[in-house]
């Protein structure tokens, strides 16, 4: 039995085959274990830059017109921190963190280093396609999961 599933994939959670052997007429079960988005984070981005929680991330795919993966799209995010912790206290500044990424063969994307609660701008470009711009937020949980439907040429 092969279980699958295609946000599996997103995270990189590699492939696992369990095999069950069922008599004709019989039920079987097979057990399926995924881990928290909170484990995947921490395996995945690792630690903030306080240690005090992983990074938040953005994972998605982006797709064409007609459904179809983009691959080799550059995929890039902006946001403002108003705090940081410095010597155990916070200190205002104004720092504008961004992260980026290219997409694989199979449309998807993740990026890492997302603070708690951002309200990022997150672009979608390619070569010969307009700019795709979108406003979105961290949620509760940091891990956004998006997809971008990349516009005609």
């Amino acid at each position: 039995m092969i279980f699958e599933h295609p946000r599996l994939r997103l995270f990189r959670i590699p492939e696992r085959v369990q095999n069950i052997t069922v008599p004709a007429g019989s039920r079987g079960q097979a057990i399926v274990v995924v881990p928290s988005l909170g484990t995947l984070r921490k395996k995945l981005c690792g630690q903030n830059e306080t240690g005090t929680e992983a990074q938040g991330m953005a994972v998605g795919y982006v797709k064409d017109g007609s459904g179809n993966p983009v691959g080799n799209a550059h995929v890039w995010a902006t946001w403002q921190i108003g705090w940081v912790e410095q010597n155990g206290r916070l200190v205002a500044t104004n720092q504008q963190r961004t992260v980026e990424t290219d997409t694989g063969p199979d449309g998807s994307y993740m990026m890492c280093g997302f603070t708690r609660g951002a309200q990022i701008t997150a672009k979608v470009g390619m070569a010969g396609r307009n700019t795709l711009q979108e406003k979105l937020v961290i949620p509760a949980n940091m891990v956004l999961e998006h997809d971008f439907l990349l516009g005609a040429r």
